[in-house]
């Protein structure tokens, strides 16, 4: 069975990240199409996995896998995968649009000269991170693949600190941005920390098959575990960008467009969205959570969205409106949950209207979050094929660019089609 490689998923990468950062200095385009190689064999293995598992027996229970890690008196922690449905879209497309937009960093980084080696190490380490997020078996593996990715998001952010073209404010702003958007996450980060402590302390156990079991879901605390969901969710509002700590992912486009594209727009700012889909048997436990990221979720999207209103900056609009569509993405998990939830506690023929109502609110998150990151993308490099012609990132001084650049106006319209 494939599905016994899914570990390759998220390997394969790694070791384009070992191999780009020892020899890649040493190989056409320093290390670029040893990434593209990786990105794609990781998508193909994620395509056959995928199939296999959706055409199977199993479907669509999950199919898991764990080997035991270590563990501590009563606590046991493994390693393993979990392949579900979640699991295989997530895959699929955060390894599909991860190759693209390693095609287009061939062209784009082409004037780095030796710094492209960093670039493609790290950019295959961020892969790595979000593939191992992806098909984890449980909320300690999802953590340490989460931190792998807040690290690489710091280091692309920052990628100009150095030695920029524009002179010391732009480096000085790369760094800036950089620094911020790796303090900003980190506050997210350790109210993650902290529900994952209440939960493992809940369940004696991180593991999904564990923590989704509903004879264990009614066996502990109900309040433990709304506060454990509670602080789980603020590691989503840092990470995916919602209010509060929405203000660093703006300051990130400071980073080469072809790291806003990929970690910005398609892949890293999903992760907290994914978290919350993921979860999802734990959050609809209290109807109030659900209404609390709802709500966030729903504010966050009007808010950034008149924010883009006003800047003239063309990767700010594009930044602004990514915060606004991960909102709708949470806004749709709590309303469904929200029904969810109610349905559960209502029961009878009312209770299941509401609950099929509430599902459907979680297929249309999930759906926006995959729609999102194929539009998305393709926006950002179509606004890196204006920056580079034009110069600037002001459209203010931008004009008439339809007559010279055909291709990037058809694909940018397109794109905003699919908006």
């Amino acid at each position: 069975m494939l599905i016994e490689y899914t570990w390759l998923v998220p390997l394969i990468p790694m070791l384009c990240f070992l191999i780009v950062g020892l020899l890649g200095r040493k190989t056409p385009e320093k290390g670029g199409y040893i990434a593209i190689a990786g990105a794609l064999l990781s998508f193909i293995i994620s395509a056959l996995i995928a199939y296999e598992y959706l055409t199977g027996d199993a479907y669509p229970e999950p199919v898991t896998s764990q080997i035991a890690w270590f563990a501590i008196g009563d606590f046991e922690i493994n390693l393993g995968y979990y392949v579900d449905g979640l699991t295989c879209m997530m895959m699929l497309f955060s390894s599909f649009i991860s190759t693209l937009i390693f095609i287009y960093s061939i062209g784009y980084m082409h004037a780095e000269g030796a710094r492209k080696t960093r670039y493609y190490a790290e950019v295959s380490l961020f892969l790595t991170g979000m593939l191992g997020l992806i098909v984890s078996s449980n909320f300690l593996e999802l953590f340490i693949f989460w931190e792998v990715m807040g690290l690489c998001s710091y280091l692309l952010i920052g990628f100009w600190s150095f030695r920029h073209a524009d002179g010391d404010a732009a480096s000085a702003n790369a760094a800036s941005a950089a620094k911020k958007a790796f303090l900003v996450t980190r506050m997210g980060d350790v109210c993650l920390m902290a529900g994952l402590f209440i939960l493992l302390g809940e369940f004696h156990s991180l593991d999904y098959t564990q923590l989704f079991d509903p004879a264990n879901i009614a066996n502990a605390d109900s309040t433990m575990i709304t506060l454990g969901m509670l602080l789980v969710f603020g590691g989503v509002i840092g990470k995916s960008a919602q209010f509060p700590l929405h203000d660093w992912l703006p300051d990130a486009m400071a980073g080469p467009t072809t790291v806003s594209s990929l970690i910005h727009a398609a892949t890293m700012v999903k992760a907290g969205v994914y978290l919350v889909a993921r979860g999802y048997p734990l959050f609809i436990q209290d109807p109030e959570v659900m209404l609390f990221v709802g709500l966030i979720g729903g504010f966050t999207a009007f808010f950034a969205a008149t924010m883009a209103l006003n800047n003239m900056n063309i990767k700010r609009v594009l930044a602004y409106s990514t915060i606004s569509q991960l909102g709708y993405m949470i806004l749709g998990l709590g309303a469904g949950g929200y029904l969810i939830a109610l349905g559960m506690d209502m029961g009878g023929a009312e209770g299941d209207i509401l609950i099929t109502a509430g599902a459907a609110g979680f297929i249309a998150g999930c759906f926006h979050m995959m729609n999102h990151a194929f539009f998305k993308a393709l926006l950002f490099m179509c606004s890196g094929s204006v920056i580079h012609s034009v110069g600037t990132e002001d459209m203010r001084l931008m004009g008439g660019l339809g007559k010279h650049m055909k291709i990037t106006s058809i694909t940018m319209l397109l794109g905003c089609m699919w908006t």
